[in-house]
């Protein structure tokens, strides 16, 4: 197995996958990424399973060490990526060798990043999963994010293998998320929307919403329009899906994300729909949205397409031979599919 060695922390680094499922009947959020569709990407690019970890950066990102060779892919928000001080594509399954330095800098825009690795990271599983939730102390290392001095384990590929999908073109533009600053977050509304008066739900899908700096991946705080309730604010606290949006006492939204509790007791208004999830994971504070109302069938054909979008891109990168030179040798090698 490799591994990689932390030099310098970022911002925020967490070990993520996409996920801790079946355990919020017992009060265990689900974490993992907060733009899954990004470290899916970069799975895809360095030949992974769709559920392997990588690494999760926010604004500014670390210095790392690779203790052994491997391919990697960066994805998500904007960086600007060097390895050896000599910049590198975004979106690429880029060869790592022994002692290469990686280092990601500030976000240019948007607001996370992802690391995967051949391979992926192999940190010790909890609950099915190496996802860090960190107000638990549960998955990654120790439950904490990434430190100076941390070595975090790395599974293996054959070193042809690595040398083929570096080989590989670079994925259509189409693959590749776009990043705003001001975004439309489709939403199916309810369940409690009898708690709010008709003038608030109307003001919610009319006026704009901005991101405010009190927001993590628990929650996103926003500033708006308030919204007005119909009878009491608090209700018996029920189950909170990823992207329920509560509406306390005080009438500002605020939208569940990846490592929020696993029951409220404020009503919802709405829930942002799973595909537009990574747009709100890459939003700055301040940046701004507007809510659209669909209905539980577009959101689960929008679904079908995002899953439709990633096979396709896993087809293509099918079954490949290449030419490769090693030690002075010429020899062919087959990537099987992946």
């Amino acid at each position: 197995m490799s591994s990689i060695e932390v030099l310098r922390r970022g911002l925020l680094d967490t070990i993520q996958d996409q996920g801790r499922l079946g355990y919020q009947q017992f009060g265990i959020p689900c974490s993992g990424a907060m733009d899954n569709y990004s470290l899916l990407l970069g799975n895809s690019i360095v030949g992974n399973s769709p559920d392997e970890a990588g690494i999760e950066i926010t604004m500014t990102g670390p210095r790392l060490r690779f203790r052994g060779d491997t391919v990697f892919s960066v994805t998500g928000g904007t960086f600007s990526p060097t390895l050896n001080e000599i910049q590198i594509p975004m979106y690429r399954a880029i060869l790592a060798k022994k002692d290469d330095i990686l280092e990601l800098g500030t976000a240019l825009q948007g607001m996370r990043g992802y690391i995967a690795f051949g391979g992926g990271v192999q940190s010790p599983k909890q609950m099915g999963s190496r996802s860090t939730y960190m107000l638990g102390r549960i998955g990654g290392l120790g439950g904490n994010p990434l430190q100076i001095g941390d070595i975090v384990p790395l599974g293996s590929l054959p070193y042809k293998h690595l040398v083929c999908l570096t080989k590989r073109n670079a994925i259509a533009n189409d693959f590749i998320p776009v990043i705003e600053d001001e975004v439309i977050l489709r939403v199916i509304l309810g369940p409690e929307l009898e708690r709010f008066t008709e003038q608030a739900v109307s003001n919610f899908l009319r006026y704009e919403y901005c991101l405010t700096s009190q927001s993590n991946r628990m929650g996103l705080r926003l500033a708006g329009e308030p919204l007005s309730h119909s009878r009491s604010a608090d209700i018996l606290s029920a189950g909170l899906s990823l992207g329920a949006v509560q509406v306390p006492g005080h009438g500002q939204p605020i939208i569940m994300m990846v490592d929020r509790q696993t029951t409220g007791g404020y009503p919802r208004i709405a829930n942002v729909i799973s595909v537009d999830i990574p747009k709100l994971a890459q939003l700055r504070p301040g940046g701004r949205m507007r809510f659209q109302a669909v209905d539980v069938r577009v959101a689960h054909s929008l679904i079908a397409q995002e899953d439709q979008k990633i096979d396709s891109l896993r087809r293509a990168w099918g079954s490949t031979a290449y030419q490769v030179t090693m030690d002075g040798q010429r020899f062919s090698v087959v990537v099987e599919e992946i």
